[in-house]
């Protein structure tokens, strides 16, 4: 079965990377000095793919993350 724009996502148990999975997050990639900001829509062994506030997305690989920080959602007053 072909599953190709399915919306389903298989959780990967050993992955560290896991608890960021549909969170908002900031992600600072070794060798740049800029940061990208997402939401985290996959993870597969070895790549993690962000979701940018303006519907783009970007594929990081997870071997080149050297810090990834949760950005809390702001509260609704």
């Amino acid at each position: 079965m072909n599953n190709i724009g399915s919306n389903e996502y298989n959780i990967i148990d050993s992955n560290p990377f896991e608890s960021y999975y549909n969170k908002l997050v900031r992600i600072q990639v070794r060798g740049d000095a800029r940061s990208v900001n997402g939401e985290v829509i996959a993870i597969n062994g070895n790549y993690l793919t962000l979701q940018h506030k303006d519907g783009r997305t970007s594929l990081i690989k997870l071997s080149q993350i050297s810090v990834i920080t949760e950005i809390p959602k702001a509260k609704v007053v």
